[in-house]
């Protein structure tokens, strides 16, 4: 059994990250569709919104379970992909802390 920990603020510090890899799938775009509606999905679905959408959910996951845990949430997000992300592409997400604010 995997057992997850969050970092207090107070233990996090500039520098600190977290990644994961996860291999775009058509099932993904397929589930992201359904759940969003993205009437405007193209030929080749990883071109579509739903794979930003698939990306940020990524981000949003790798928040909740490793930096800084479980609690956590994602008050704001921007994302902008350049080019298309083909099915069966492995992606990597990263964060990195840049700073802390007490605000």
């Amino acid at each position: 059994m995997r057992i997850i920990v969050n970092k207090t603020f107070e233990e996090i510090a500039p520098g600190d990250s977290a990644s994961v890899e996860r291999r775009l799938q058509a099932g993904d775009v397929r589930a992201w569709v359904a759940a969003v509606g993205d009437v405007d999905l193209p030929a080749a679905p990883g071109e579509s919104q739903a794979a930003a959408g698939i990306v940020t959910a990524i981000l949003t996951g790798l928040v909740g379970s490793s930096l800084p845990g479980p609690g956590a949430c994602v008050r704001a997000s921007s994302l902008r992909i350049k080019g298309a992300l083909p099915i069966d592409a492995v992606m990597t997400a990263r964060l990195v802390v840049r700073e802390k604010r007490t605000d």
